[in-house]
């Protein structure tokens, strides 16, 4: 039987095989990594093998594992988009152990990538770089490879800011063609939540006497954010607490909304507005607001950011109209 203990930050594994007893390092700073540590150990024991000692591990074997990690503990969209770049790993690859992978390999593998956009490169990148201290915390490697890769530069556009007369256009369509459309961008539009935040609202989260919404933020991890409503936001989502018993937008699958994709594309064609995602209705609010006055601190708390820093990169550099009032001074003469 094996036991785990802390030392110093670092959880340890102690153990007897065929009367000695053996320490190790698991490598890992946190419990559920250890235990999982400590799961294999005892089924090494139990087969009759040494619980540390064993070959170099396969490239295939540490995406088998790490794969499995990535089920327990991160959410089923993040698990699908690893699986994919995973298949890209074992494919250039393939079952050379681990501990023969060095810098340079690494770095063939990104050039080898070059017709992807850097996003997807970075993201590549940042998902083996993340399995390769996986491989480090388990104790499979002494010091992961990829450090000290530089990412390649990405092109950061501004998001798309609808004008007056393409918002009416829009929803006056919405209005007519697809009013559950239109109530999902009248949420978007007056929350700023993101679109995987506003199809989880449930009717109890929903308190019409204080006009407010509760709801778990999935970019922060779960956390509970509570926000205010104003008149058009409360009126959609009040009718639709009366109307739905549980999610408030409801689909045919797992109870939460699935095509509003499809449905917005459509309407994006038919209004023929250009370069447009419905993510982005969370930055036309920060936009309108920004445009009436709120300060940035009043901004940065609505949109959920960590940090005002981030709220200051991503939406003072996109003010146009006041850059041009502040060049314009310099045509005024005392």
């Amino acid at each position: 039987m094996a036991t785990l203990y802390e030392f110093k930050g670092v959880y340890y594994i102690s153990c007897y095989f065929k009367g000695r007893r053996y320490r190790r390092s698991t490598g890992c700073r946190t419990a559920r990594a250890a235990k999982i540590a400590v799961a294999e150990c005892e089924e090494r024991i139990q087969r009759g093998e040494h619980p540390f000692e064993s070959g170099p591990v396969g490239f295939d074997e540490l995406v088998s594992s790490y794969l499995e990690y990535c089920e327990r503990f991160n959410a089923l969209r993040t698990v699908y988009i690893k699986r994919i770049y995973c298949q890209r790993f074992a494919g250039h690859f393939g079952k050379i152990p681990i501990n023969i992978i060095d810098r340079g390999d690494l770095e063939r593998y990104l050039r080898s990538r070059n017709g992807a956009g850097a996003t997807t490169v970075n993201r590549e990148y940042a998902t083996l770089r993340n399995m390769l201290n996986y491989a480090v915390d388990r104790g499979w490697l002494k010091a992961s490879p990829a450090n000290r890769i530089k990412l390649l530069p990405e092109e950061h556009r501004p998001p798309r800011i609808l004008t007056g007369e393409e918002l009416s256009c829009y929803f006056d369509w919405c209005r007519e063609n697809d009013p559950l459309l239109y109530d999902l961008s009248t949420v978007a539009f007056n929350t700023a939540l993101r679109p995987s935040d506003i199809l989880k609202i449930r009717g109890e989260d929903v308190d019409t006497a204080n006009a407010s919404l509760c709801v778990r933020v999935k970019k922060l991890r779960g956390k509970l954010k509570f926000l205010p409503l104003n008149k058009a936001a409360l009126e959609v989502l009040s009718r639709r607490k009366g109307e739905y018993g549980d999610f408030l937008f409801p689909g045919r699958y797992d109870g939460a909304q699935t095509d509003f994709k499809r449905r917005f594309n459509r309407a994006i064609r038919a209004t023929g507005i250009e370069g447009f995602t419905f993510g982005q209705f969370r930055h036309n609010c920060a936009m309108a607001l920004r445009r009436r006055g709120v300060d940035i601190y009043t901004l940065k708390e609505l949109l959920g950011h960590a940090s005002v820093t981030t709220t200051e990169a991503a939406y003072l550099p996109i003010e146009p109209d006041r850059q041009r009032e502040a060049v314009n001074l310099l045509d005024e003469r005392s």
